[in-house]
């Protein structure tokens, strides 16, 4: 099984009242770090969604807070697929800081939907194949 490594410095903006990430902007971080893997596999979103074929919606989105991420941290993201499906897929975001620590948790499910009948359709094949070097299992 393989990780993808994406990182990022907490930006002043993301951080609430008390000094650390607000709870929501982690799912920024956490889709900025899917967006980067997708283009590393040559699934450039933007030009996916202009191409009208096909879309992959978040349908679902958890998360879990461990330590607090402060403005100014450096912080890196392991992504990992936990689950690859016909048309679907979980994915998983560790939070790390740079002395090791897990901050977060994040997962998302998306599914891949056909544009034109915006009914679930398979994943396709030669991404489905780039995308099993990060599945689990």
């Amino acid at each position: 099984m393989k990780y993808f490594d994406y990182s990022f410095r907490v930006p002043m903006h993301h951080v609430d009242h008390a000094g650390v990430l607000f709870f929501a902007n982690l799912f920024l971080h956490a889709h900025d770090a899917w967006e980067t893997f997708m283009h590393s596999l040559d699934a450039d979103l933007a030009q996916l969604i202009e191409a009208g074929q096909w879309r992959i919606p978040i349908v679902h989105a958890e998360a879990d807070y461990t330590l607090p991420m402060r403005h100014g941290d450096e912080v890196d993201v392991r992504l990992q697929i936990e689950r690859l499906g016909r048309s679907s897929m979980r994915v998983a975001y560790i939070f790390i800081d740079r002395d090791g620590e897990q901050l977060a948790v994040a997962r998302t499910t998306h599914v891949f939907v056909d544009a034109v009948t915006n009914h679930s359709s398979e994943i396709p094949a030669d991404l489905r194949i780039r995308l099993q070097e990060y599945a689990a299992g």
